[in-house]
């Protein structure tokens, strides 16, 4: 069963393009190109996740006012929809993800007290943990800071108190990225404060996807507020996640990171859940910040509603 489902695959891939509105387009390359990569492919290695079946023949998306876009199944890893998913354009704060992603790479627990310096508080940090330099906080807050707040300088301590130095660890950063299939995107550094940091809707999906893979940041992305408290001073510090959709009645929003920059304009990447099903909704380019939450919401919910969950074939290793 496994290799008659993979030879339909192939055989998918092989027809003639198709717009970006039509389905299976989409879906057969995401497909391919998952299967391609041994990591993180679209299939799990049990059968587990078939790509969802939109309920018409055709599908139309809800208009977006952003500049790129793409829904993934992160089930299947089956592109149900996309615009422009593969021009590269600057992804702001969207950075911080693969800052946090290699850290974690680097030591999986997180632990550890780290102290401010004063090259984590440049004065172009402007978003920044409410810490002075000399002050010392626990690493595991940091990773907190970073991803749920935005934090600037918590991301530049995060790097650093990992065994490279910060000018090693964007290098790393950008060698980790080519191992996850992020092949048309590039880091100039941790926070992405840099405009140079760039990458498509496509590329972001894929490290999206493993950031929720990984259970210690998967919690931390889903957490609308958060306390810390400093080490030595105990001093609580009290911040709010930058995902407003987080507290969001009518849809159910799992993560996972937003970002802003002049040269970006306003991005996100939204991870929705109903009920056993996900979907995955990144945006580049974004006008505003309300037009970006606006935006993820109506393609979340579009895809969860026309789309039915893949039943391809019936097979005992589901």
């Amino acid at each position: 069963m496994v290799d008659l489902y993979l030879f339909l695959l192939v055989q998918l891939h092989a027809l003639p393009p198709q717009a970006d509105l039509v389905w299976s387009s989409s879906v057969r390359f995401a497909l391919v190109a998952e299967m391609a990569h041994p990591r993180y492919p679209a299939l799990d290695r049990h059968l587990g996740a078939y790509p969802p079946i939109p309920k018409k023949s055709f599908v139309m998306p809800p208009l977006f006012a952003g500049r790129s876009a793409v829904v993934v199944d992160p089930a299947s890893g089956a592109v149900l929809w996309q615009r422009q998913a593969d021009i590269q354009r600057p992804i702001a704060s969207l950075t911080k993800m693969m800052t946090a992603l290699r850290a974690y790479e680097l030591d999986h627990t997180f632990s550890g007290e780290v102290t401010i310096t004063a090259e984590d508080n440049l004065p172009r940090i402007d978003n920044r943990l409410p810490v002075s330099p000399g002050e010392t906080v626990l690493r595991a807050d940091l990773v907190s800071a970073t991803l749920i707040a935005s934090m600037n300088n918590a991301a530049q301590a995060l790097a650093r108190s990992t065994s490279l130095p910060v000018d090693d660890f964007v290098v790393s950063m950008n060698e980790y990225a080519r191992e996850l299939g992020m092949h048309d995107s590039y880091f100039t550094d941790v926070t992405g404060l840099d405009p140079q940091n760039t990458s498509t809707v496509r590329d972001i999906a894929r490290m999206a996807r493993v950031v929720m893979r990984t259970p210690a940041l998967r919690d931390r992305v889903g957490q609308e507020n958060y306390e810390l408290t400093t080490v030595h001073a105990q001093r609580r510090i009290f911040f709010r996640s930058t995902n407003t959709l987080l507290s969001d009645a009518d849809i159910d929003v799992q993560g996972v990171k937003t970002g802003y920059l002049d040269e970006a304009g306003f991005t996100f990447a939204a991870w929705f859940t109903e009920g056993e099903r996900d979907v995955l909704v990144v945006l580049l380019g974004e006008p505003t910040s309300a037009s970006r939450f606006a935006d993820a919401k109506r393609l979340g919910r579009w895809a969860l509603d026309d789309f039915s969950p893949g039943n391809l074939f019936t097979t005992s290793q589901k």
